[in-house]
């Protein structure tokens, strides 16, 4: 023996230090969004699209389908980013 080797496993332990574990703040917990509750009003989940694009228009049925796909989309953000690229590649273009 060096003197550097581990202490024996105690199983016992283990469930101690979980235990204290529990008791304290944990401070990296992310809420999530809750169910609605039934009778509350549903919120309309294309408002911000139908705002943004016309209703009945290929941009607006692009957006919805995306929004239908990822809840977290922003079509504004989106749009923004979009024009940004536009700019980027337009701008390399004409400086050759």
């Amino acid at each position: 023996r060096t003197g550097s080797e581990r202490p024996p496993f105690d199983p016992y332990s283990a469930s101690r230090t979980r235990e204290q574990d529990a008791g304290q703040k944990a401070e990296n917990v992310v809420s999530l969004p809750r169910k609605r509750a039934p009778g509350e009003p549903a919120v309309d989940a294309y408002a911000e699209i139908d705002a943004f694009a016309k209703p009945d228009t290929d941009l607006n049925k692009g957006l919805r389908t995306i929004k239908d796909n990822d809840a977290s989309f922003d079509p504004k953000g989106f749009v923004d980013g979009a024009k940004m690229a536009y700019e980027m590649i337009v701008m390399a273009y004409a400086d050759g």
